[in-house]
């Protein structure tokens, strides 16, 4: 798990509201499960998957794609896992702000590898 957020500083001011959010995701998710609406499951890791990573927090983005997924199988054991490390990834991350938003490369830079290239 990525215990660590690298937030963009022009949105450092809106990360308080951004972690009570994600809060109430974790209401959300477990209303969802107890009424077995895994549409309202689903719409939770959608809204995580798609604001993660904006905001610096990877490993949200990564919380909501398996939750999706798990929804997609219909996994209710999958998506209360997600859930329990979920809830405490909030409760233990740790917040570095840096000047603009990371970019993360593929090791490569994109190129394709040799072995896909037609090359040894």
């Amino acid at each position: 798990m990525d215990l660590v957020a690298l937030v963009p500083a022009d949105l450092s001011d809106l990360i308080a509201g951004f972690l009570q959010n994600r809060s109430q995701d974790i209401e959300k998710l477990k209303s969802a499960l107890a009424a077995e609406d895994l549409a309202a499951a689903q719409q939770v890791g959608e809204r995580m998957f798609a604001l993660g990573n904006p905001y610096g927090f990877r490993q949200i983005t990564t919380f909501g794609r398996q939750i999706r997924e798990a929804c997609a199988l219909h996994d209710d054991v999958s998506i209360r896992q997600v859930l329990g490390h979920y809830e405490e990834y909030l409760g233990k991350v740790a917040i570095t702000v840096v000047p603009e938003a990371v970019q993360r490369v593929p090791w490569n830079n994109g190129a394709r590898p040799p072995w896909a290239r037609g090359e040894n």
